[in-house]
């Protein structure tokens, strides 16, 4: 809101600032500036279907205790799906970076780069994944677990330099994909 607020002078100080180079393009609208920075929290929490109270006929009691029970599990679902998407497009996205890395054999020019992150994120993902394991899913321990051992072995330079660790760890995220394809078969 303090931003919004001021940035219609910011704006201006802008224009001052920059005369000629000024491009009114540059400084989208106070409304565009408000939806790019809207962000909302919603609380809940999940609930326990035998910690719910009333005063009330037991079969209403009963139905309400189903639907707690429904929500709280779909609501577990979706969370440990939301952690295996996560996991699957950090996986496949290493996939692609590393599949798509060539060294042009006569040349030694490189093609297809791909930065150091690509395997600092595969290891932050794998450390955060157990707080986001709100089901306690094993199968999410196990591939976070794999992720770690087999994706982060090598740093991004040894995989940009060895053509053996780049083809280990590609051969690693072509098996954890296979293997998460055939957890989500089953699931």
């Amino acid at each position: 809101d303090a931003f919004v607020g001021a940035y219609p002078f910011v704006r201006e100080d802008a224009e001052r600032r920059l005369g000629k180079a000024f491009s009114a393009h540059d400084f989208p609208s106070v409304e565009e500036i408000e939806r790019r920075f809207y962000f909302e929290v919603k609380a809940s929490s999940l609930g326990d279907a035998e910690d719910f109270r009333a005063d009330l006929p037991d079969d209403i009691l009963d139905e309400i205790r189903a639907e707690i029970t429904s929500d709280t599990n779909a609501a577990l679902r979706d969370a440990t799906a939301h952690a295996f998407q996560r996991m699957h497009d950090a996986i496949a996205h290493m996939n692609e970076r590393l599949s798509a890395f060539k060294i042009d054999a006569t040349t030694g020019k490189r093609s297809g780069v791909f930065r150091d992150s690509l395997v600092e994120n595969i290891a932050e993902l794998a450390a955060v994944l157990p707080a986001l394991n709100v089901a306690r899913d094993p199968e999410l321990d196990r591939m976070a677990r794999a992720m770690m051992d087999k994706l982060t072995k090598h740093d991004g330079d040894t995989l940009r330099d060895s053509e053996v660790a780049r083809q280990e760890t590609l051969d690693a995220t072509a098996e954890l994909l296979g293997e998460m394809a055939n957890f989500r078969a089953v699931a």
